[in-house]
């Protein structure tokens, strides 16, 4: 099963100018929101710094907010045709893990300007709740692709593990600018491969 793609390499030349106007969106949106804060920002401002009008701006995105999200229903139709593609005999977290690190070129093609669009989202309440939904939809997403493959409880557990795998590489990724995404989501993954070892005391470590 072919993956969808965020950016089909041959389109034709009005598509590209639109999907140009739509990443210059974006990219404007960040810098302003990072600079002026998300409230005291207009799609007026936004639109200005593009040189389009703030019609054109609405023709993309139905209000500011939404440039915040602007890849988030593509990304998340990637992760789930990617799952539904891999080897019906493979461990259902290698499934999981595999499905990740494709997901995270997304993230990592454009590092700086995603960390600084993590963090607006995380640092403006109505955003952050406006996250926190899209999150239950990924768990939802995860929970039936599991559901398919194993018999209960672990697809609900599962994919609470593994949202909160991805959410924890993302943490420690957007703190640390020197780090690999890939590698944190690695470990993140290796953890819950056997978190009863991963828990266990170490002999090391003096008792306080």
């Amino acid at each position: 099963m072919p993956v969808p793609s965020l950016a089909p390499p041959e389109i034709g030349l009005r598509e590209r100018k639109k999907l140009d106007t739509r990443a210059a969106l974006v990219r404007a949106a960040i810098e302003r929101f990072d600079e002026y804060g998300v409230d005291a920002t207009t799609v007026d401002d936004i639109a200005a710094a593009v040189d389009v009008s703030a019609r054109t701006f609405h023709r993309y995105f139905g209000t500011k907010d939404d440039v915040l999200f602007a890849d988030s229903a593509a990304i998340r139709d990637q992760f789930a045709g990617f799952l539904a593609a891999r080897p019906p005999g493979e461990a259902v977290l290698d499934s999981l893990e595999a499905a990740a690190l494709d997901m995270a070129r997304h993230l990592v093609d454009d590092s700086d300007q995603e960390r600084r669009r993590l963090r607006l989202v995380r640092g403006t309440p109505s955003l952050a709740a406006r996250n926190a939904q899209q999150g239950s939809e990924w768990t939802r997403l995860v929970a039936e692709h599991v559901a398919a493959r194993l018999d209960d409880p672990l697809p609900t557990l599962l994919a609470a593990c593994t949202i909160a795998a991805l959410r924890t590489a993302v943490d420690r990724w957007i703190e640390s600018p020197d780090s690999d995404y890939r590698a944190e989501l690695g470990r993140c993954f290796e953890l819950l491969g056997d978190l009863r070892a991963a828990t266990r005391p170490s002999r090391s470590r003096s008792p306080r």
